[in-house]
């Protein structure tokens, strides 16, 4: 009887790390320095890079439209709507001087986003169904800086 439950829990944990990638981001300061940023994702993405003359953006589109993503630009100048409501008109500038903040809400077709500034990076989610903001948040909370 033993020997049934260790295989099947085995089973569940080489299933469950195939359903996750770790997917990276690097960052490079204006002084030349190189910050590393990494988190385990859901698989079953689409990768899409953004690279821009003020902003580089990976973002990782599933079938339901949900997104997870890291970008360098911490000194957004836009949020959602709501975004300014709950954290007031002056969250840009917050969001510019703070080395770490999160913020939250919900967009105007009820799906969930989340955006987090760690020094030299912003990652989040967004077009999140509720049903799924669980596993987003646990997928938040595994960044990594090294």
């Amino acid at each position: 009887m033993k020997s049934i439950i260790l295989i099947s829990s085995i089973s569940f944990l080489v299933a469950g790390c195939r359903a996750t990638k770790i997917v990276s981001f690097v960052v490079a300061d204006q002084q030349g320095s190189k910050f590393y940023y990494q988190m385990k994702i859901p698989k079953g993405y689409t990768m899409k890079e953004m690279d821009f003359e003020n902003e580089k953006t990976k973002m990782f589109i599933y079938q339901d439209s949900s997104r997870l993503f890291f970008s360098d630009n911490i000194k957004q100048s836009a949020f959602y709507p709501d975004a300014y409501k709950k954290y007031g008109s002056d969250l840009n500038l917050k969001f510019l001087s703070s080395d770490t903040i999160t913020i939250s809400g919900i967009d105007a077709e009820g799906k969930l986003w989340e955006e987090r500034k760690v020094r030299h990076v912003v990652y989040g989610y967004m077009k999140v169904p509720l049903e799924k903001k669980e596993m987003f948040d646990i997928t938040l909370n595994g960044f990594i800086s090294k």
